[in-house]
This record gives C-alpha cells, sequence and structure tokens, in this order.
C-alpha cells in the first residue's frame, strides 16, 4: 500500500475497497460474452467495479477481473433486459482514493450519477 498523506482523512487509505453492492450477472444467451455465472462487486473506496467469476457450482470465485476504475464511490449496479449494458450508480459525495496516486480525494469525476457502460 502507498504511504498516506491524507492528514485527517487516513482512514480512506486503510487497505479494504469498501464494498458498497453486489450483482449477479447469471447465464444468458446474447449478453456479455465470459460473463454467465458472475458477481458484479461496485466499491465506495478505490472507486473500483469488479467482476467474480464463479465456478459451475456457484460456490467458489474462480477468478478476478477490475472492470474500470475511477475516482467516483460507486454504490450499485443494474443491468439492461438483454444483459449487454451495465448501469452503476454514483454517490454524490465522500472520500475515495485517487486511482493514480492512492491518496485520499474529497472530488468525485461522477458524482450524483447513473453511469451506463455498454458491451461491443
Amino acid at each position: 500500500m502507498r504511504e498516506c498523506a491524507g492528514g485527517g482523512l487516513y482512514f480512506a487509505c486503510w487497505p479494504t475497497i469498501a464494498p458498497s453492492g453486489l450483482s449477479y450477472y447469471p447465464q444468458r444467451s446474447g449478453g456479455i460474452r465470459g460473463w454467465g455465472n458472475s458477481l458484479i462487486v461496485t466499491t465506495l473506496k478505490d472507486g473500483s467495479v469488479y467482476r467474480l467469476k464463479l465456478s459451475a457450482d456457484g460456490w467458489h470465485v474462480v477468478s478476478r477481473e477490475r472492470l474500470w476504475t475511477s475516482q467516483n464511490r460507486y454504490r450499485d449496479t443494474a443491468f439492461s433486459p438483454d444483459g449487454k449494458t451495465v448501469y452503476v450508480a454514483t454517490d454524490n459525495a465522500g472520500l475515495v482514493r485517487n486511482p493514480s496516486t492512492g491518496a485520499p480525494a474529497t472530488t468525485l469525476d461522477d458524482p450524483g450519477s447513473i453511469l451506463a457502460f455498454h458491451a461491443k
């Protein structure tokens, strides 16, 4: 972990991603290739959204992928009916780690927004 120069905001540098939301992405035809049977996890402190691929029986995580990172506090996700768009809700304020420096930040890239990420 990088040194934290946050002064009184040091707790923003504690080594946790602060998970905030968890959504199941089921097996589906026409959805995002390779995403079936996965958990999508939003985080507050590290401004990332992760995909956890589950084993066939659904009892174990077999891989983890960071889908995207920004200076946002991601709250929760939802999927379009066809499964090709992921909607992500962000907080309107709060502490986050700067993705470049790891230092605490209070300015968010997209405060209080619903972001849409489309599969190609």
